[in-house]
């Protein structure tokens, strides 16, 4: 791997009404690396990448890419230079082929025309070349979410990306389409090509990186190799607190109450069958099963949207039947959903 750098973003300010979101923020990444950018909530991660991006203006500091310094501020203009970002929200279209995504707004032309039947001959030599298993004239509404990932890596690349920026593309994978999600990015990198890659999962950044740049609180904390950190010290450079003293301080809590808040006994509906749980005050349970076992059927009941067609659900000793949301809202009970963007929010209203 080349030792330089292919980019470099110096002392990156920007403030936003009432709060500097970034504060002399340094961030450099070498070429052909795999380089994991991370920090807690708030710590100025997807700010940093808006501003690399285009979508956002710095308010001070210069940004340097393949050697010369960036002055146009937008997304088209830093796609042509070869910067990609692939956001958590995916940006395809649904109702299109794989190959129609893939060379959006870039078709290639024969005559004037779409060329179609070169679209899916070089979307399906991408996909190969990658060791990717898609077929290129599918619907992307037809393909399972690690396919679509993988779809919106090759449309970056269709564009002639040299660096992609991953952000969170782990987060709705199994584990299977991790590990081809993990093979795709090696074959990337034997290409040379860069890819920052952004994760709460902090095992992850040690399968996939080659260095880890801490942010907290707007302000650049640390550079290292993978191989000089622990989930620990990450945890303490993001935090800023000893993570020692938090283990000892967990070894002194005291156990959970025995009062019963929720209790399901036999409880049945569309999808499961003889549930039966107890949930204490203070206590945090954990619903685990594979994909499609009825995890999120469960958690609808207790939430009044799916009905209990058999046996029963207690809270706080009370026998309950909920027939909406606002029954258990009523009872205090809250439910952030799987799909927060189409069940969870009104993303056309205000925070407020």
């Amino acid at each position: 791997m080349q030792t330089e750098n292919i980019l470099e973003m110096r002392k990156i300010d920007k403030i936003f009404p009432g709060v500097k979101a970034l504060d002399q923020v340094d961030f450099s990444v070498r070429r052909g690396e795999v380089h994991c950018l991370i920090g807690a909530n708030g710590a100025g991660k997807s700010t940093l990448m808006k501003i690399l991006s285009g979508a956002y203006k710095e308010d001070g500091g210069e940004i340097f890419f393949n050697g010369k310094i960036l002055s146009s501020h937008s997304t088209e203009a830093r796609k042509k230079e070869g910067i990609s970002i692939i956001y958590q929200e995916l940006s395809l279209f649904n109702e299109l082929t794989v190959g129609e995504n893939v060379y959006m707004n870039n078709y290639p032309k024969k005559g004037g025309k779409i060329d179609w039947k070169k679209v899916y001959e070089d979307t399906q030599q991408l996909a190969n070349t990658l060791n990717i298993k898609i077929d290129a004239k599918a619907k992307v509404s037809d393909l399972n979410i690690g396919q679509r990932q993988l779809t919106e890596i090759m449309k970056a690349l269709a564009s002639d990306a040299k660096l992609i920026v991953m952000d969170e593309p782990s987060s709705t994978l199994s584990k299977s389409e991790f590990q081809i999600l993990v093979k795709v990015i090696e074959d990337l990198k034997k290409k040379g090509i860069t890819i920052i890659y952004i994760s709460h999962h902090l095992e992850e950044l040690f399968i996939v990186g080659d260095r880890i740049t801490i942010l907290r609180d707007g302000t650049f904390i640390a550079c290292k190799s993978t191989k000089e950190l622990t989930e620990n010290s990450l945890v303490e450079y993001m935090t800023g607190i000893d993570i020692s003293k938090i283990q000892q301080e967990e070894q002194e809590v005291h156990s959970v109450s025995e009062q019963v808040v929720l209790e399901l006994k036999e409880m049945h509906n569309a999808k499961v069958s003889h549930i039966n749980l107890k949930l204490h005050q203070g206590e945090v349970l954990g619903l685990y099963g594979l994909v499609g076992a009825g995890r999120t059927e469960v958690l609808q009941s207790i939430f009044g949207l799916a009905p209990i067609t058999k046996g029963e659900m207690f809270i706080h000793g009370e026998k309950v039947t909920f027939k909406s949301s606002q029954d258990a809202i009523q009872k205090h009970i809250g439910l952030a959903p799987e799909n927060r963007k189409q069940q969870g929010l009104v993303l056309s209203l205000p925070v407020w």
